[in-house]
């Protein structure tokens, strides 16, 4: 009985010592000068930094509305400093929280931009910097990143591949001159770009259906883990929210499932495939430790950004109808990113 009880112990601290960590960047801080856009695009860049250089797996970097969700009924983020922003930090569940002051000083942008641990409260790292531009500034800090993320365990140096490049279906013999880079194909709906083609980039924890590369081609693409699509979309494209899920939904009506299907590749249900999103059954891989497979030819699941809890995520499910539903976010889905129409 001893044994069995600290072999229950041993699993248990090893679940949750193997549990990702996460990291919240707060809306950056600036006075009027400042508009609510240019405040935005200092924590996009501040995220985007963090995404870099953090382990994927191992950290998961909060989004807007991940915070949002996260935050108690009875809580609300309230701006201020030190010990009081590690506080904000644990009402959102983060174990790391940063923010950015910005401010104008005889005539040049000032950045101070503090990481806060939430467990002990302590402040882990910090930069300032002061240049003509906030783009320098901006500049200054993802070359000098140490001093804001080095105490965070596990930090990667920048220029370590994060995303790992698309890989086409037919890969060329040695010494044939590569096709240029194809534009991605989109089709609007609901006021977003969606990609027409499931995402077939290799990311740690992302697998062909079944473990075989072949099932991947066709425009099926491969399945991931929450973690690892949060950082799979190219450059300029991003996961969608859950609302914006449900809005593809209700703006096809009540025939948004078959709506939203390829023409002839579904087992089940009626495919009407009339917007060009083309969605392929490509079905779901289970948790990382089971790895087994399922629902190819009658289902489908697209990630979104929009956390639910530590183990939960809302995606686009489609099958007999089209649903925002409930995902473990240890399985793993297809992707389909979005871009906003200029």
């Amino acid at each position: 009985m001893p044994y069995i009880a600290f072999a229950m112990l041993f699993f248990l601290f090893q679940q949750v010592w193997s549990a990702p960590r996460f990291v919240a960047i707060l809306e950056a801080r600036g006075d009027q000068t400042f508009t609510l856009q240019e405040k935005q695009y200092v924590t996009d860049k501040i995220r985007s930094l963090s995404i870099e250089v953090l382990p994927i797996g191992k950290y998961t970097v909060m989004t807007r509305e991940n915070i949002d969700v996260m935050l108690p009924p009875d809580k609300s983020l309230e701006e201020c400093e030190g010990g009081c922003l590690a506080e904000t930090g644990r009402n959102i569940a983060a174990d790391y929280v940063g923010q950015a002051r910005i401010e104008k000083v005889f005539g040049q942008y000032a950045i101070v931009v503090e990481m806060y641990e939430t467990r002990t409260g302590k402040m882990c790292g910090s930069f300032a910097e002061r240049q003509p531009s906030i783009d320098s500034v901006l500049s200054s800090m993802g070359k000098n990143y140490m001093k804001i993320f080095g105490g965070i365990e596990g930090v990667k140096k920048r220029g370590e591949p994060v995303v790992a490049q698309v890989l086409s279906e037919a890969v060329p013999p040695k010494g044939t001159k590569q096709k240029k880079k194809k534009e991605i194909e989109y089709v609007e709906i609901g006021g977003l770009r969606w990609m027409k083609r499931n995402l077939n980039s290799v990311m740690p924890n992302s697998w062909c259906y079944d473990d075989d590369d072949f099932n991947c081609r066709g425009g099926y693409g491969r399945l991931y883990v929450w973690e690892s699509a949060l950082q799979a979309c190219p450059e300029g494209w991003r996961l969608p929210s859950r609302s914006e899920a449900e809005y593809l939904i209700s703006s096809l009506g009540k025939k948004a499932g078959q709506l939203l299907k390829a023409e002839g590749e579904w087992e089940s249900g009626t495919s009407l495939g009339s917007y060009g999103f083309s969605a392929l059954p490509a079905g779901h891989r289970g948790s990382i430790s089971r790895g087994d497979y399922g629902g190819r030819g009658d289902e489908t699941a697209f990630w979104t950004s929009t956390l639910i809890n530590a183990k939960v995520v809302y995606g686009l499910h489609i099958g007999k109808k089209a649903a925002v539903k409930k995902l473990r976010r240890d399985y793993g889905y297809s992707i389909r990113c979005v871009g906003n129409i200029r």
